[in-house]
This record gives C-alpha cells, sequence and structure tokens, in this order.
C-alpha cells in the first residue's frame, strides 16, 4: 500500500495531470531487499501501510462514535427504498438501545 501513497503524493502534476513517467521511471531498480534497514522501517511506516492499518484499526475499536456507527453499518437491512423501510429499521434498533 505504501505505492498508493507515492501515487498520491507523487503521481500527478499541480494541474492533476499523470505523471505517467514519473511512475515508470526506475520500475525495474525498485528492489525492496536492498533498502537499508532505516529506508524499510520508514516504507513500512507510510500511509496506507499494514503498520499504518494496524494503528487505524485498534483507534477505530476504541473509538465509541464509530462503534456506535458500525451497529448500524453491519445491520442487515433491505436493499428497497420502500416506505423507508431501512431507516425505520435504524430507528427502532436505535430506540432499543
Amino acid at each position: 500500500m505504501p505505492w498508493l501513497w507515492f501515487f498520491l503524493e507523487y503521481g500527478f502534476d499541480r494541474d492533476s495531470t499523470l505523471k505517467a513517467e514519473r511512475l515508470k521511471h526506475c520500475v525495474t531498480e525498485r528492489d525492496w531487499n536492498t533498502l537499508q534497514q532505516q529506508s524499510k522501517t520508514a516504507v513500512e511506516e507510510l500511509p496506507f501501510g499494514p503498520h499504518w492499518f494496524t494503528r487505524l484499526k485498534a483507534r477505530m475499536a476504541a473509538d465509541p462514535v464509530y462503534v456506535g456507527a458500525k451497529r448500524y453499518v453491519d445491520m442487515d437491512l433491505p436493499t428497497t427504498t420502500d416506505s423507508g423501510t431501512g431507516a425505520q429499521l435504524a430507528a427502532a434498533e436505535a430506540a432499543h438501545t
């Protein structure tokens, strides 16, 4: 996932055009095994990397707002919008908690 961060950070010009050549430059030379330990650690800590996701999951699990909102996301609601059934079920669930 650090490549996603790199792409978002360096993959576009200020006018939002893609910097395809910059992204393709030296792709074959990019080798994780050749990085120094400090560089590996820095890459592992970039946004969207595995360590970042682990910290994010822990923070979200401890966040009461996220926990409360997740209850509604995880509810098995009908996919129809007829008569606002989903909204009615969500309101009924909220009333009973």
